[in-house]
């Protein structure tokens, strides 16, 4: 059966506002009235039913090994939660950038040679605009966490289409490369949502371990999470959405950690090209930190 995480939404007087269960974080989503949303371009505001996309343009050229596998997801409508143990891989993940944080968790990275994907917020990307190519280039795959952090399930699939594509584009000004793979806010997804981005070429993407870090548990709690992870896995971490200076002091630890006990980390394209998940995973989701 899927199981899918949703967020409670409270609306008054044209009030959104969006609570994490479980599987994210406790926060306030923007404020919407009938025609506007802060932070959103005009086009893809909440209340408007004639949003219209802007165009894409032809994507570069992707690893051709990787693109098979992004095909066999999506063309099983399935959601990306871990891949096969094969090779006893483990892909780190951050959520909710780019940040202040952002650059200070790649410098801990690079120093460890270790490898890791970013799911960013598309209206945060033209700010950090510079950085975010540097991280392309220096092979973190930058991919796609909507454009202001709303729960998909409750909008309709044309503002979804608005919020993936929006910063899919974001994402390709900055890097020149289009993101493979979508990871929807809380892990609130559906087979609409998965449809909708499988139908602009990203697999829609979670976890198997949520750190919690979001809650700022401490360091030493950030740490003893993510040591949870089996080959396969994919660990959900944070570089933006508040004070995530805990999580840059555990990244180090982890890691060594990890390669300690015999894991090889990876990104989240290699992860489904090297380890690709069993079917009987394909379907499932997370809940509860994993």
């Amino acid at each position: 059966m899927l199981v899918v995480v949703g967020a409670m939404v409270a609306v008054a007087a044209g009030v959104a506002v969006a609570v994490a269960q479980g599987s994210g974080h406790t926060g306030t989503v923007s404020a919407v009235t009938a025609n506007t949303s802060p932070g959103l371009p005009a086009a893809m505001a909440p209340g408007r039913t004639t949003t219209t996309p802007p165009k894409t343009k032809k994507p570069p050229t992707v690893d051709p090994a990787t693109q098979r596998q992004v095909r066999r997801m999506i063309a099983a409508n399935a959601i990306f939660v871990k891949g096969g143990t094969r090779g006893r891989l483990v892909a780190l993940t951050f959520d909710d950038g780019p940040s202040i944080y952002t650059p200070r968790l790649v410098r801990e990275l690079r120093q460890l040679k270790a490898p890791a994907t970013f799911f960013e917020i598309g209206s945060q990307i033209h700010r950090y605009a510079k950085l975010v190519a540097n991280m392309s280039k220096l092979g973190f795959p930058i991919e796609d966490h909507t454009w202001n952090h709303p729960d998909l399930t409750r909008l309709s699939s044309t503002q979804v289409q608005g919020q993936l594509l929006w910063t899919k584009n974001a994402i390709f000004k900055a890097t020149h490369a289009y993101p493979q793979f979508f990871r929807p806010p809380y892990g609130a997804q559906s087979a609409r949502v998965r449809h909708t981005a499988g139908g602009l070429g990203m697999v829609t993407t979670v976890w198997s371990i949520d750190t919690r870090d979001w809650s700022r548990p401490g360091t030493a709690s950030v740490i003893h999470a993510a040591e949870q992870v089996r080959a396969g896995g994919i660990v959900l971490m944070h570089d933006g959405g508040g004070n995530r200076s805990e999580t840059v002091a555990a990244v180090p630890i982890v890691v060594r950690y990890l390669r300690t006990h015999g894991y090889t980390l990876v990104t989240i394209p290699q992860l489904l090209t090297k380890a690709p998940p069993k079917s009987s995973t394909m379907w499932l989701s997370a809940k509860g930190g994993g």
